[in-house]
């Protein structure tokens, strides 16, 4: 018996530019399996290719292994 799929959550770009102490503003979360992560990142445009990354390569592991998934929660 394998090993069940993990749940991943990724979530929107975080914007911390109004914290003065924040040298890496923009911010990507996500979570697998509850356990929450976090990426910081100097440019927003950076922090979007990251998720974009993210995103493609958890859709890709779908694909590869004939996972049904909901677009709508992608």
């Amino acid at each position: 018996m394998g090993r069940p799929i993990q749940e991943v959550k990724v979530y929107g770009v975080q914007d911390r530019r109004t914290t003065a102490r924040a040298t890496l503003p923009w911010i990507v979360r996500w979570s697998i399996d509850g356990r929450q992560r976090t990426k910081a990142f100097r440019t927003r445009s950076e922090a979007e290719r990251y998720r974009s990354l993210l995103l493609e390569e958890y859709l890709e592991f779908l694909q590869k292994h004939g996972i049904d998934y909901d677009e709508r929660y992608v």
